[in-house]
């Protein structure tokens, strides 16, 4: 005997990331976040769920933030960084 069946969630808003910028370091989540000095800092994220190439983001970073969307995996925490495109921060 088979049974089908679909589950709906209700949908609630969060604060998503490209998964491009989620580095996993040491067991734990991280992104890297750009200060107005232009320097990264390394800061520790709490993921939750995945939908498609984006990543929810459960705790740990401020919803204005600004992050690296790629290459993270090759900075280390206080690294100076130039932007090629505006319109690559997170919104």
């Amino acid at each position: 005997m088979y049974a089908s069946g679909r589950i709906e969630l209700p949908s609630s808003p969060a604060l998503t990331v490209p998964d491009t910028s989620v580095i996993l370091r040491d067991g734990r989540s991280y992104v890297f976040v750009l200060g107005k000095d232009m320097r990264v800092s390394q800061q520790v994220v709490e993921v939750g769920r995945r939908r498609g190439s984006a990543l929810e983001i459960l705790g740990g970073l401020p919803e204005q933030a600004q992050i690296v969307r790629s290459g993270g995996a090759f900075l280390n925490d206080g690294a100076s960084v130039t932007l090629v495109n505006a319109e690559a921060r997170v919104q």
